[in-house]
């Protein structure tokens, strides 16, 4: 990435000027379909710096897994956290969104995932997730196996963060119930 545009959106995600230079360096940025990055902190610091963004845009985005989690987080820390939409903020689909979030940070961004279930251990809910990497040259890509917990309930009030998540990156199995409690230690241990 270009580091001086990357400073540039440093710096107006942490300093809310709203001024003719945040808009005028943001809105182009925020318009760009080629650059997933730059076009998602462009958005967040429009957000931080209280700019106008086409809803249409805005809408995109947080159902795009991609990019809700930074713009959830920026609506937490501007206190507009009621913007985002209540589907988001299901225990299920946050669980989801951490899971993908953790996969990225390997610079695996998976593009099928879903939830199978809740297992529960000494009180505690965890989420089991089902995730692929596939294209268009795949017929049948393996689906691996996830587990998050606990999911905590989110809200303006409460400190906004990710839950714990891990994968081992084992292929999923018919009995993913007994493979999802034997991650918990794991999650336990080495999850973040």
């Amino acid at each position: 990435y270009n580091s001086l545009i990357y400073s540039y959106l440093d710096f107006f995600n942490k300093l809310a000027l709203k001024n003719e230079v945040a808009d005028a360096f943001t809105k182009p940025l925020a318009n760009q379909d080629d650059n997933d990055w730059f076009q998602l902190h462009a958005i967040t610091a429009r957000l931080n710096n209280n700019l106008d963004l086409d809803e249409k845009l805005l809408a995109k985005k947080l159902d795009t897994l991609y990019s809700r989690f930074e713009i959830m987080e920026t609506y937490h820390r501007i206190n507009q956290f009621e913007k985002i939409p209540k589907k988001y903020l299901k225990p299920n689909e946050f669980a989801k969104l951490a899971l993908y979030n953790y996969l990225g940070e390997d610079d695996s961004l998976p593009n099928e995932i879903d939830v199978l279930g809740k297992i529960k251990q000494d009180n505690i809910e965890y989420y089991v997730i089902s995730y692929a990497f596939t294209s268009d040259d795949e017929s049948d890509s393996e689906k691996y196996i996830g587990i998050v917990g606990p999911v905590e309930n989110v809200s303006q009030d409460l400190p906004f963060k990710r839950p714990v998540s891990y994968s081992n990156w084992d292929v999923l199995e018919k009995n993913w119930k007994n493979q999802a409690k034997a991650l918990i230690p794991d999650l336990i241990e080495y999850g973040y």
